[in-house]
């Protein structure tokens, strides 16, 4: 995305980041969408305590699932607004390293934080 050409200088392709933003944008709406029919998945167990058990197990690990699929696509289009500011940015301005470095970092902080979100209890 950013290669150097022989003046040592580094360029970037705001289109190829803005490509980058359509596709984590896309990724988050397909994972978002799926929460509907993860959310109605539903064990109905028998009378007896294995399957009550198994309900349990089901049951925890589908709200775990429910929360880590949120966070992802949440995350993921978290990181497309921001890849599309970088590339505003970049269209306005001067390269400048600094700034660049800032935004990236908060970008992935940003996603960390959505990633170890805890669920709502």
């Amino acid at each position: 995305m950013a290669p150097e050409n022989n003046n040592k200088e580094v360029t970037v392709d705001t289109n190829a980041l803005r490509a980058s933003a359509i596709l984590f944008d896309q990724w988050g709406d397909e994972l978002l969408k799926s929460l509907p029919d993860l959310k109605r998945f539903k064990i109905l167990p028998g009378e007896f305590p294995a399957a009550t058990e198994l309900k349990t197990i089901v049951d925890t690990h589908t709200t775990s699932l429910t929360t880590n699929t949120t966070n992802l696509g949440n995350a993921l289009k978290d990181i497309s607004l921001k890849l599309e500011v970088i590339a505003a940015d970049y269209d306005k301005t001067e390269d400048d390293n600094l700034g660049d470095a800032e935004r990236l970092d908060a970008m992935f902080n940003s996603v960390n934080d959505i990633l170890n979100t805890e669920p709502a209890k």
